[in-house]
């Protein structure tokens, strides 16, 4: 019973988010931080309130998306039905979302980010929208979830503006580097997202068609959907090279090839092997492992 809480929170992908956003702030933001000091506390109530925000996301997407969770996935992988029941999963959406307001609140009032505040209450109203009418909008609902989890990122530096403030009068030249790392982050989260997204509407495939979401998916085909991965993978691969002639600290080198152009490759390959429901699913698990160490990666750079 209780794993099925942490499923129903992919637990999986918030630690994904709290691992990257805490090594963004420690090992980018917080060594260059001069007389600014944020103290860990707040550190950890910020990344915990953007856990939360995702952790309501996932349940709210369940709670309407039962139907067709029901379809593709097997009984005993059908959370809300099977373990968790309908009310509950409801009460704890409302837990979360009014815990990560008290947080966000709090944040907001410490900091003196007043109308920051504004920022939790839009995002959780967005994932609602996203979940209710988003997703069945072709490939938009895609789109949106990927600039979601990029927004992950760029949230770091607002919340800690007065850091990037510091630096840019300080040091201009690491301002620009910790600048360019932050772009690539959120465009490498953004583009790696955008593919695992098209990947599970093609695992989701069957469940959607009978409950008439109209996902990119069910839209356009399955066929089309695929070459549509293929392609985010292939303007992804030549990104990823031209980007190394224009930035000094990203090197052509052995442990870029190992870390962001092989993985690349890989997801190709495993997307023209196999077309069938468990090789999606392979694929997107892969997605998640390939996110975590490009992050990491580029971070040390």
């Amino acid at each position: 019973m209780k794993s099925a809480w942490f499923r129903l929170i992919r637990w999986e992908n918030l630690l994904i988010i709290a691992i990257a956003q805490l090594l963004i702030y420690y090992l980018l933001l917080s060594k260059i931080s001069f007389e600014v000091q944020i103290e860990t506390i707040d550190v950890l109530l910020f990344v915990l309130c953007t856990l939360i925000v995702a952790a309501s996301g996932f349940v709210i997407n369940d709670l309407l998306d039962v139907k067709a969770d029901f379809i593709n996935r097997p009984f005993e992988d059908c959370l809300i039905l099977n373990y968790v029941g309908i009310s509950a999963a409801i009460r704890f959406y409302y837990f979360l979302i009014f815990t990560g307001g008290v947080i966000s609140l709090y944040l907001s009032i410490r900091h003196h980010f007043y109308y920051s505040f504004l920022i939790y209450p839009i995002t959780v109203y967005m994932l609602w929208i996203y979940s209710k009418f988003l997703k069945c909008r072709g490939y938009l609902g895609n789109v949106f979830v990927a600039f979601c989890i990029a927004l992950t990122v760029l949230m770091i530096p607002y919340f800690f503006s007065e850091i990037i403030l510091q630096l840019s009068k300080r040091d201009l030249e690491l301002f620009q580097v910790v600048s360019q790392k932050l772009f690539i982050l959120s465009l490498f989260a953004f583009i790696i997202n955008l593919f695992r997204e098209l990947v599970k509407d093609l695992e989701d495939y069957e469940g959607d068609v009978r409950v008439s979401c109209n996902t990119g998916c069910v839209r356009y085909g399955r066929s089309t959907s695929i070459i549509v991965a293929k392609l985010i993978l292939v303007i992804f691969f030549g990104l990823a090279i031209v980007v190394t002639f224009y930035i000094e600290w990203l090197k052509l080198n052995l442990y870029y090839f190992v870390f962001v152009l092989a993985p690349i490759c890989v997801l190709f390959i495993s997307l023209m092997n196999n077309t069938n429901k468990i090789n999606f699913s392979i694929i997107s698990f892969l997605c998640k492992i390939y996110m975590l160490l490009g992050l990491i990666f580029i971070i040390l750079q």
